[in-house]
């Protein structure tokens, strides 16, 4: 296959999981595009994927891709070209794709970038976030008329609240050194994972997880008792949330109760073969946001 200048190397794998029996691969293609680039997140779309993060022709820039339940490519975009730019959390809603990521040296200061496009790829708007100086944007959801944001600024764990049409309504520094990586915005309120520190480890800390309501005032949260972890994704299934990532380079799940944020069920250690996958990418979770 011929390589395509400017596009990522992108490989895509399909899996679908029952609890009578294994995994079924449904498709898997390595689309052979140009070296220059990654993808950071993905999240369904009528049947397929959209996927998100940077191109690099020239220099880095944002990209996004729709990929058809058959794993073909639908269409695929790359913008914003100039400052070092990445996208790093994707979500839907109402058939609209919402993106965020930032742009600028390595060495900051970042401006965060928010973007909606619609299903056929194009633009519908974007902005800066220019209040939010050096936020590090690193996991999305909606709910209705709301986009919640949540990562880091400055070492700072942050959480940020839009509308639909990218206005910030308000947005929250929590009282901790740290990072968010995952948010579920359900309408009793905002949980968010990461890792918070203190601990003296340079690279996370303590795994952590939180409740907030939609004023942005903590209803409860909880610090787990593991010095070099990291909560990479989180899921919602009735009063449980479900908790994934690593803790000490091992694959680590937990159940926690939506109450009180109690852990209820955990495992840390799982065999030796999947360590690497949790050093790459933890256990992050492909939540299925809604259409």
């Amino acid at each position: 296959m011929m390589a395509r200048p400017g596009v990522p190397t992108l490989t895509f794998l399909l899996v679908v999981a029952t609890l009578a029996a294994g995994p079924t691969v449904v498709w898997y293609k390595d689309y052979g595009f140009n070296e220059g680039g990654k993808v950071y997140d993905a999240a369904p779309l009528d049947g397929g994927v959209v996927v998100i993060g940077y191109a690099y022709p020239t220099a880095s820039c944002f990209y996004a891709a729709r990929i058809s339940p058959n794993g073909e490519v639908v269409w695929e975009r790359a913008w914003k070209y100039g400052d070092p730019a990445q996208l790093t959390a994707v979500c839907t809603l109402n058939g609209m794709i919402v993106a965020v990521g930032y742009s600028g040296p390595w060495n900051g200061p970042l401006r965060p970038y928010v973007c909606v496009l619609n299903g056929s790829g194009l633009l519908v708007r974007d902005t800066y976030l220019d209040s939010l100086t050096n936020f590090r944007p690193a996991g999305i959801d909606a709910l209705e008329d709301h986009i919640v944001v949540c990562g880091e600024a400055d070492g700072v764990p942050v959480i940020v609240v839009m509308n639909t049409n990218l206005r910030v309504l308000w947005s929250e520094r929590l009282p901790h050194r740290g990072s968010l990586e995952a948010v579920v915005a359900e309408e009793d309120g905002i949980y968010i994972a990461g890792s918070v520190s203190g601990t003296g480890y340079t690279y996370g800390g303590s795994p952590y997880v939180a409740k907030l309501n939609w004023e942005g005032v903590l209803v409860w949260e909880n610090k787990l008792p593991y010095d070099r972890g990291m909560l990479h994704g989180m899921d919602v299934e009735g009063n449980l949330l479900v908790v994934a990532g690593e803790v000490s380079y091992n694959p680590y799940l937990a159940v926690i109760s939506r109450n009180n944020g109690s852990v209820l069920a955990e495992t840390r250690y799982v065999p030796r073969a999947f360590q690497k996958w949790a050093r790459v990418r933890g256990a992050g979770l492909l939540r299925p946001r809604r259409p």
